[in-house]
């Protein structure tokens, strides 16, 4: 059943045709969720799986597996002084580099 699912493999294809997903989570203490998410995505037929996490989290993600991009662009709890007021900015750069329009001319993100 799963295989029906999963688009077929094509020469003609490249990387990210077949489906991308984003994963907006996981913090210094909590890695797994976001990166069992990604990871079942891609098993499933995504060809690219992004995760947007706090700094603290990033290099642990990354080192679960290499397939993963992985973008340290939110905010630990412990970095904000008011919640109010750090997470818009956070939230507000993960939001354009998900519709695309953070990107400056060479493919990559500004936050």
């Amino acid at each position: 059943a799963g295989r029906a699912m999963a688009p077929p493999l094509s020469p003609h294809l490249y990387k990210g045709q077949a489906g991308k997903i984003g994963v907006v989570g996981g913090c210094q203490e909590y890695t797994g969720a976001p990166f069992f998410a990604a990871m079942a995505a891609l098993r499933v037929g995504a060809d690219l799986a992004h995760v947007f996490c706090a700094k603290g989290a990033a290099p642990v993600i990354k080192a679960y597996s290499p397939e993963l991009i992985v973008h340290p662009y939110l905010l630990e709890t412990h970095d904000v002084d008011d919640p109010g007021a750090g997470s818009a900015g956070a939230g507000s750069a993960v939001a354009r580099m998900l519709s695309g329009s953070g990107k400056d001319g060479g493919g990559h993100y500004n936050a």
